[in-house]
């Protein structure tokens, strides 16, 4: 391929990465059930990891917090169109 005739692909949404805090915050689910939200929210496998560690681990707050996170991420499936 020459650099010439390469173009990139623009899509119409962008994409949003959601990170670990975000989730754990909840404030999120408010702005997608307005469908305020111009793009695709993107959670990396590494952020759902780390909150199950958190989840998994001894310190009391950080287990609840991290288990709140799980849950907002349950939810954001329900609210936003799932694109696999």
């Amino acid at each position: 391929m020459l650099y010439q005739n390469y173009r990139p692909i623009k899509t119409s949404k962008n994409k949003i990465y959601v990170d670990t805090s975000v989730l754990i915050d909840g404030r999120i689910l408010n702005i997608a059930r307005t469908g305020f939200i111009d793009g695709d929210l993107i959670i990396l496998k590494s952020v759902l990891r780390e909150l199950q560690l958190l989840a998994d681990g001894k310190d009391n707050e950080k287990r609840n917090r991290a288990r709140a996170g799980l849950n907002n991420v349950a939810e954001l499936e329900r609210i936003v169109e799932i694109n696999t």
